[in-house]
């Protein structure tokens, strides 16, 4: 019996409608990291401004590597 998730994966949807999927491992609050504090500050930010989301998603997160790689699309 498998009791435990061994993967966590994350949906991305653009508003032009584009989705992308990530990928990592449930394990140290990745969840939690993604859901409350790095998903919504990226809901209506540009996928094309790399860079500048890269840098968003590691800064206050910096010790919560599995979460900034499941939305590092």
């Amino acid at each position: 019996l498998d009791q435990f998730r061994k993967t966590l994966l994350v949906k991305i949807e653009t508003d032009a409608g584009l989705t992308g999927w990530g990928e990592t491992s449930p394990v140290n609050g990745a969840r939690g990291t993604i859901d409350h504090h790095i998903g919504p500050r990226l809901i209506g930010q540009s996928p094309l401004d790399q860079r500048r989301l890269w840098r968003m998603m590691w800064g206050p997160n910096f010790g919560n590597a599995l979460a900034v790689a499941a939305l590092d699309m």
